[in-house]
């Protein structure tokens, strides 16, 4: 087991996906500009930044069975599943900051059913923002995550962990790119 795998510890490759994510993000917007990003772009993007921050025993797989891990009927895949010695350790979902309300919402549901099932698996969900604030999660004012701040939707309680940000400049946040991780507690 790795030391990323404990209650409280960040995963090591939280740092680098994140910022990377967000600077990433940034250079995609320069190039096209009139065309937001595709989830399916950030979950691969995101995935070729945590595969070189992974330990020899840990496997990274990309639309992982939910099934596989709770044993259901349901035919939903999350999006990153990081495996350890065969078993996932750590599922990711990724939503598109302009998501709505309700496809975040179902999201952590999922991941809530997989962390009954089995309280070990970290579950999380990353947002990825791409030139607009979001005020769910970052507060409007001071540009900084809500960290630490539990709050509930549909009786899921999850924490923000960790934003970045790749902006301009500092003033502007509300058209900064964001990399939002939530985890389902």
């Amino acid at each position: 087991m790795t030391s990323s795998r404990t209650k409280d510890s960040k995963p090591s490759w939280i740092e680098s996906a994140l910022q990377g994510l967000a600077y990433w993000m940034g250079y995609r917007k320069e190039l096209y500009r009139h065309h937001p990003l595709p989830e399916g772009a950030l979950v691969a993007e995101l995935s070729s930044i945590m595969y070189g921050r992974l330990s020899e025993n840990e496997r990274l797989e990309c639309e992982y069975a939910y099934a596989n891990a709770i044993q259901s009927d349901d035919s939903t895949r999350v999006d990153i599943a990081i495996l350890g010695d065969g078993f996932p350790h750590t599922f990711i979902e990724v939503k598109r900051g302009t998501a709505g309300k309700r496809l975040i919402e179902q999201d952590l549901l999922k991941l809530a059913k997989v962390k009954v099932k089995h309280p070990s698996i970290r579950c999380y969900l990353l947002i990825g923002s791409q030139g607009h604030l979001p005020a769910n999660y970052v507060d409007p004012k001071t540009g900084k995550a809500y960290r630490g701040r539990f709050l509930t939707l549909e009786d899921v309680t999850y924490r923000v962990v960790r934003v970045c940000k790749a902006s301009g400049s500092f003033e502007r946040k509300k058209t900064a790119m964001y990399s939002c991780l939530l985890e389902v507690c």
